[in-house]
């Protein structure tokens, strides 16, 4: 069975901690791991926390 915290990670709504969120160099945008699932995710403009994408390509950081 999902946990119920879980499924709002599956319909786009994430959540970070206060520690993990860390400001980004390119035009001082917002980061973080989202607290339910870990997901990296990112902060737009409206205020919403978005997913991104992978961190690293197929195979891996050693590949």
């Amino acid at each position: 069975m999902i946990d119920a915290r879980l499924l709002f990670c599956l319909i786009g709504r994430h959540r970070p901690p206060i520690i993990s969120v860390s400001r980004r160099k390119r035009g001082g945008d917002l980061s973080a791991l989202c607290d339910r699932c870990g997901t990296p995710i990112e902060r737009s403009r409206s205020g919403r926390w978005l997913a991104l994408g992978p961190i690293y390509e197929e195979g891996g950081p050693a590949s």
